[in-house]
């Protein structure tokens, strides 16, 4: 550690700082590497960095669970992949290509890492912009704007939307009028096998029979609805038709559930083996029930009503943003499964709320 701490002393406060200057400003590098729904939320702030420099040249380094997301959008040059640490000489060849760009401007989306921050001093960008907190953000003992690697900072606790958040960095580069709405790729031929699956089943009403995509997975072990929750979610809703989305290793195991259980209102989805698949299978339904996953982020993005599932008290942070949208909270027991606290009146209440509001725009237009 104490070596860490005269490195970061040694090349990260010896840099003097200049004045931005963005009419200087024509590569970019966008720094984003953490999971699918950390990059949709992320997905605002590039578009608007493009708006506002639209003849800069704007690459990604994200990481092998978002570098796709990423090679979607038309906007971003080149796209670089942050590997695990055992392929680390493929990370280094990577930077070494970086290095060669001779970025005029790095956006620092996620906090780097004491080795990310050292590749980044390497790289010899002309200006480094990031995030801080308002409690100082130490790291090593040394808080993050004694660091002149940065050139801003934008300090503050994270009070609002992920995506809203995230936006607060243009102001650094006195870009005060910019939009936070989401987006996702979409995918026209994946939408239309979508649309024809969804066709099979009842079109949407007040009183029933209204298709809901009910996603049972997790990446947290604690969010993933297990077979005491699909049965209850099933009663529940029973008026309505349930697509289950889960992943592909589950599908045997919730096929199993709706057999032995007799669940006749559910239906589990076509075999999702991209995000892209399971996208407009979403796009395809009427509304969303999911644990905080990135399925909530692309809901989202298409603006589809959404009934997030919370645990923690995140929500205000990486909730749903559609139009229409709920948050039921869960609670946590501490053990390994914290969806046991659902209340289904609730969500049963929620859905009938939310296909009124459906009917009533659609009337309305």
């Amino acid at each position: 550690m104490l070596i860490k701490k005269l490195i970061l002393k040694l090349f990260l406060q010896e840099k003097v700082k200049k004045p931005i200057n963005k009419k200087e400003i024509n590569k970019i590098l966008f720094i984003r590497n953490l999971k699918i729904g950390d990059a949709v939320v992320s997905f605002p702030l590039l578009r608007e960095l493009k708006k506002n420099f639209p003849n800069a040249e704007i690459d990604v380094y994200a990481s092998t669970n978002s570098d796709f997301l990423f090679k979607k959008l038309t906007y971003c040059k080149n796209i670089f992949t942050k590997f695990r640490k055992k392929y680390f000489y493929k990370t280094w060849k990577q930077i070494l290509f970086m290095r060669s760009r001779r970025y005029d401007l790095v956006v620092e989306a996620v906090p780097m890492k004491f080795g990310l921050e050292l590749s980044v001093w390497w790289m010899k960008p002309r200006w480094v912009i990031g995030f801080g907190k308002s409690n100082g953000d130490q790291k090593l003992g040394i808080s993050r704007d004694e660091l002149t690697f940065y050139d801003k900072l934008e300090i503050g606790d994270r009070k609002e939307h992920a995506s809203e958040h995230l936006c607060r960095i243009l102001n650094l580069l006195d870009i005060n009028d910019y939009s936070t709405k989401m987006e996702f790729p979409f995918d026209k031929e994946k939408y239309s096998y979508a649309q024809e699956f969804i066709s099979k089943f009842p079109k949407k009403t007040t009183g029933g029979a209204g298709i809901i995509a009910l996603n049972v997975d997790a990446s947290n072990n604690k969010s993933t609805l297990h077979k005491e929750q699909i049965i209850k979610f099933a009663n529940s809703l029973k008026d309505y038709t349930l697509v289950i989305l889960s992943l592909p290793s589950r599908q045997k195991e919730i096929n199993d559930i709706i057999l032995s259980e007799e669940l006749s209102n559910c239906i589990l989805s076509y075999s999702t083996k991209t995000i892209f698949d399971a996208a407009e299978l979403i796009r395809a339904c009427d509304l969303l029930i999911s644990p905080d996953t990135s399925f909530i982020h692309i809901a989202s993005a298409i603006d589809l009503p959404t009934i997030g599932l919370y645990y923690k008290d995140n929500f205000n942070y990486w909730g749903p943003k559609s139009n229409i949208n709920y948050v039921v909270t869960t609670g946590d027991d501490g053990k390994s499964n914290a969806t046991k606290g659902i209340d289904f009146d609730k969500i049963s209440k929620y859905v009938k709320e939310i296909y009124m509001k459906l009917e009533k725009d659609v009337n309305d237009n």
